[in-house]
């Protein structure tokens, strides 16, 4: 009697071409064309024995409707949180995220949030748009310049202050530099000697990170300890009395958002840029942005809503990571994988597994 081939399901998308190459003699490969996990068949959970995802999934794989010796591979920087995969290994569920090929889009992206908010340059550009033809035209007056403007900030001699010191907020530190930051990273993990060689000043406390920092930028792991660590506390008595700039490439988990939106009310928090996968709906709501768009509030553009205050905003959604190559590098991977987990001894064969020997950091803030 022939063995059965493994079974391997795409849950997102119906482009296999990167895949079927790597895995289609050493298994049957289908695609799930699925936007969310409740989307993916009830079958899919039963029968497959390899599920990959460019997205879905995030949250972590449905331990309790799989088969213990289901694997999951994720293939984004839309890290799996810690719960799910926890629970995945208790089922004898392995799980891999591959997200090394997404360092350099992930601090690119930082940087343009960064340069976005300090320049106002989303602002300035939807409105350029928006007002040809209008009273104000071409070339614009120097009064209304001003106004689009109101905030905007020179770079040279700001701290940008640095959570979680990985690949990427490294990455991050050596593109700020070269605009003129002076960088300082916070991140207990990190070894001795470890910023001294890249220029880069060691924050002893979140606390005194923020004190120092006119930007703060987030590039820690949202573990169950890292959740809220920018919390109403800190905001309001370790932040400058000039207010900063907060970026949050990570997950909305590691923030208060309601704290966040009444900082950046008040100006405490002087601009937000923020791409995430699991949403700001509290905080949108609570600011009145629930439908934001970038033009709502220039004068002669569309608005979905009433004007709102001119609140210095940028939301993007978990887009950080993504660029042709990185896309393509990701499937490449995560199918190369699945592969080693089809020919070799599990979990020792597989590169990128997170929950081998439970869940790594998960007991261990930033």
């Amino acid at each position: 009697m022939q063995p059965t081939r493994p079974l391997v399901a795409l849950l997102d998308g119906r482009d296999c071409s990167i895949e079927m190459p790597v895995l289609r003699d050493l298994a049957t490969v289908a695609f799930c064309d699925a936007l969310s996990v409740a989307e993916v068949h009830e079958k899919v959970w039963r029968e497959f024995h390899w599920c990959f995802s460019h997205g879905v999934g995030n949250s972590g794989p449905r331990a309790e409707r799989s088969h213990s010796g289901h694997h999951v591979v994720h293939d984004s920087t839309r890290q799996v949180r810690a719960g799910p995969v926890q629970a995945a290994a208790a089922a004898g569920i392995w799980v891999s995220s591959i997200s090394g090929a997404c360092v350099e889009e992930t601090a690119d992206s930082t940087i343009s949030l960064v340069l976005n908010l300090y320049r106002r340059t989303a602002r300035i550009a939807a409105s350029a748009v928006a007002e040809l033809g209008s009273e104000y035209g071409w070339p614009i007056s120097i009064d209304r310049l001003a106004e689009l403007a109101q905030g905007a900030t020179r770079i040279r001699g700001q701290t940008l202050g640095i959570v979680g010191f990985g690949r990427v907020g490294t990455a991050v530190a050596l593109r700020a530099k070269a605009f003129g930051f002076e960088v300082v990273a916070f991140d207990p993990n990190l070894p001795d000697g470890a910023d001294r060689g890249l220029g880069v000043s060691r924050a002893d406390s979140l606390e005194g990170l923020l004190a120092a920092a006119d930007c703060l930028s987030l590039h820690c792991p949202p573990t169950a300890a890292n959740r809220g660590l920018l919390s109403r506390r800190l905001i309001r008595e370790c932040a400058k009395k000039t207010g900063f700039y907060l970026i949050n490439t990570c997950s909305v988990s590691l923030m208060d958002e309601l704290a966040v939106a009444e900082a950046l009310k008040d100006g405490t928090i002087r601009g937000l840029g923020l791409d995430t996968p699991d949403g700001s709906g509290a905080m949108l709501a609570e600011l009145g942005l629930n439908g934001y768009s970038a033009t709502s509030d220039l004068e002669g553009s569309p608005a979905p809503r009433p004007q709102q205050p001119q609140l210095n905003i940028m939301v993007t959604p978990g887009s950080a990571f993504f660029s042709d190559q990185s896309h393509l590098e990701l499937r490449r991977l995560a199918a190369e994988e699945i592969k080693r987990g089809l020919t070799g001894p599990l979990p020792a064969a597989l590169q990128f597994c997170v929950n081998c020997n439970g869940v790594e950091g998960g007991d261990r803030p930033v």
